[in-house]
């Protein structure tokens, strides 16, 4: 699947205040068969002048399902790369959790990425954020 075929998934709306810097998070379980199993995905971002819709960025998932991905950090670089540039966001981060139970399985596995835009930073917001 080309790149323009995965982001006609996502769907944005205006934000409601450009004067607020809010964190919006996205979580939802992805399919991997790089796993053979379940994997959760959140994307975490402040909005710029644009909000991610909820149902297209869950369809956007279902279809990168279908996808046979080399590597979990692979899927994380596209799903960030994708939104970030569709959202165009002032800060993103995207966490992939893959692997069984942690407290009961023998594997693991927990990637995380960011993007900003130049420039951006409110350190006192970011350092808020529960971690996932």
């Amino acid at each position: 699947m080309d790149i323009m075929q995965r982001r006609k998934h996502l769907k944005v709306h205006d934000t409601p205040d450009r004067n607020l810097e809010f964190v919006s998070t996205l979580s939802a379980r992805f399919r991997s068969d790089y796993f053979g199993d379940t994997v959760i995905l959140h994307v975490r971002y402040v909005a710029d002048r644009q909000v991610l819709d909820g149902d297209s960025f869950y369809e956007y998932l279902k279809n990168l399902e279908t996808i046979h991905w080399a590597t979990p950090e692979t899927v994380t670089a596209t799903v960030l790369n994708d939104c970030f540039d569709v959202l165009v966001a002032r800060w993103m981060e995207v966490i992939i959790d893959a692997g069984s139970d942690p407290k009961s399985a023998n594997f693991f596995h927990h990637i995380k990425v960011e993007d900003r835009q130049p420039g951006w930073d409110n350190s006192q917001l970011l350092s808020r954020l529960p971690t996932l």
